[in-house]
């Protein structure tokens, strides 16, 4: 049985979101691992702005990453990195993994996006395509 000892999971304060924490927090403690607790602000939104507006959201979602991050750092003991990326999250995720060398990913099936839910497909899907480690999908 694969021990996983640097588990990535990417949050963005949807319930699936948290589900996904609370079983990286399960298997990080069967496997004596640590998590990378990651939060991606994204700005495919903003391609090609800069006004005063997106500045604005910009700087309320940074402000929403970190308090999202700090309440979810407090509720564990086990041991965690955090990191907030600005980008596309499909990418952000990939290259979060690849530079905490993750064993496994794990993450909601769903979650927030600027619009509403992201689907099965898009982000979710297009990290267990891409991802050079193995991905646990929670529902």
């Amino acid at each position: 049985m694969k021990e996983y000892r640097k588990i990535l999971v990417p949050v963005d304060g949807s319930k699936l979101a948290g589900k996904a924490f609370e079983e990286a927090c399960q298997v990080a403690k069967r496997n004596h691992g640590q998590l990378l607790l990651l939060t991606v602000i994204d700005l495919t939104s903003f391609r090609g702005t800069a006004s005063a507006s997106s500045m604005e959201i910009t700087k309320e979602l940074q402000k929403n990453a970190q308090q999202l991050i700090a309440e979810l750092e407090q509720s564990t003991d086990v041991p965690l990195q955090t990191q907030i990326s600005a980008g596309n999250p499909k990418q952000e995720i990939i290259k979060a993994a690849e530079d905490f060398d993750s064993d496994l990913i794990i993450m909601g099936a769903t979650g927030l996006s600027k619009l509403g839910q992201w689907m099965l497909g898009s982000t979710t899907g297009y990290v267990v395509n891409h991802a050079s480690c193995n991905v646990m999908v929670i529902k």
